[in-house]
């Protein structure tokens, strides 16, 4: 990150001890990299990721317009994480029957940690918890990876707000209900939440392109 840019904040939680876990001598490294990534990209990396994705498709024909930060923090996560050597799209399971995408990780590193970035439909977040259980947990189905700690990184409420996503997405705050009401599910699992907090300089702000219905973003410096 160059020296003046402002680093991308977050918070955390847990389930089953799991940053206490983190911290072993087998994990800290890899759960230090992810942090480091996720802090390490800059408000400024994301409004040009944002104003480059918005530009590409007001240049093409597709009627999908450029509406929220997601698609630019998952492009940032997904070109850094990969490039330290983290599995992007990895599958959980070896058995050809479980190769679709509800059966893969967002990003996993072999023996250490798998990771879901969930910036979707909250009725998901369940299903988004399961998945690095899976990968966490011996199975009878053959496993084409396995890891100890899941991670799942989801937007805050004001990250939310501020960054033009969906009413209808999964929050970091959200995630504690579903951990309570699925205790029994993730039993012996440890997960650790990381929620990303608004940007500090600037927002996003919804509008309506000249000649078109749907609502696009824009950004708006604070």
């Amino acid at each position: 990150m160059q020296a003046g840019q402002t680093p991308m904040d977050y918070e955390l939680a847990e389930h089953r001890y799991a940053l206490a876990a983190a911290g072993r001598e087998d994990l800290k490294a890899d759960f230090d990299e992810l942090l480091g990534v996720i802090h390490d990209i800059s408000e400024e990396d994301i409004i040009s990721r944002f104003n480059n994705d918005a530009h590409v498709v007001a240049e093409s024909e597709e009627g999908v317009l450029t509406k929220s930060l997601s698609d630019a923090i998952n492009t940032l996560l997904d070109e850094r994480l990969r490039a330290k050597g983290w599995l992007g799209q990895s599958p959980i399971f070896g058995d050809k029957r479980f190769k679709r995408m509800r059966w893969k990780l967002d990003f996993a590193k072999k023996g250490t940690f798998s990771v879901e970035v969930v910036f979707n439909n909250a009725g998901s977040l369940g299903w988004n918890l399961i998945k690095p259980v899976l990968a966490c947990e011996q199975n009878h189905v053959e496993k084409a990876i396995q890891t100890k700690i899941g991670i799942v990184i989801l937007a805050t409420k004001e990250l939310k707000a501020a960054g033009g996503f969906d009413n209808a997405i999964a929050t970091f705050e959200d995630a504690p209900l579903y951990l309570s009401a699925m205790q029994n599910i993730i039993s012996s699992t440890p997960i650790i939440i990381i929620g990303l907090r608004a940007p500090k300089k600037f927002k996003v702000e919804h509008f309506i392109p000249d000649g078109k219905k749907k609502k696009a973003g824009r950004i708006v410096r604070l």
